[in-house]
């Protein structure tokens, strides 16, 4: 089974893996993965929601600015403790720095949501 890894963080501790899920049916998801965290598995419609609202997220955390986008379990948000922001997804969350958001907009920017998941190389 072929998936698509691309590194987040510089260190590589986050990344997101594209690829079909057989435990779910065989359903094409992008993981987002932590190595402190279980991974959050988000679907088409919730992966074009974050590709919607990413540019818009690296903004406010810039500004140090509130923002918040919630489609249903989904759920993205800045901290103005931390300065980073969190995805959720159910009750689960990741957190992303500024610059580890910047990375996945730029990964996002340069693959269409559909295209992301629909890899190319299959």
């Amino acid at each position: 089974m072929k998936r698509r890894v691309f590194f987040v963080a510089e260190d590589k501790s986050k990344y997101v893996s594209v690829g079909y899920y057989l435990a779910r049916d065989y359903q094409q998801l992008a993981e987002f993965g932590d190595s402190k965290k279980l991974p959050l598995l988000l679907n088409v419609q919730q992966l074009q929601t974050m590709a919607e609202i990413i540019v818009t997220l690296c903004k406010a955390l810039s500004t140090n600015e509130y923002y918040m986008k919630k489609d249903g379990d989904f759920r993205m948000n800045t901290t103005g403790s931390y300065k980073v922001a969190r995805l959720y997804l159910g009750k689960q969350y990741m957190t992303f720095t500024y610059e580890e958001l910047r990375n996945l907009a730029y990964i996002m920017y340069n693959s269409e949501p559909n295209d992301f998941l629909h890899s190319r190389h299959d």
